[in-house]
């Protein structure tokens, strides 16, 4: 996981644990990429890890 110089959540690893080249998350519904204002990783004692974001964009009409 990364946050992009374009304020954007990219990340590079499928739920399977197989790594991709750097894809942005998609925001609500799937449309357009999610605006990060803060992100927090945890890892977890199964050796996964849960992601926490909050966005940074606005509600729109």
């Amino acid at each position: 996981m990364a946050v992009g110089l374009d304020g954007r959540i990219w990340h590079v690893r499928k739920p399977d644990g197989s790594w991709t080249p750097f894809t942005q998350i998609p925001g609500p519904n799937g449309r357009d990429p999610f605006p990060a204002g803060q992100v927090r990783i945890t890892a977890l004692r199964d050796g996964t890890t849960h992601v926490t974001a909050i966005s940074a964009g606005q509600a729109g009409a």
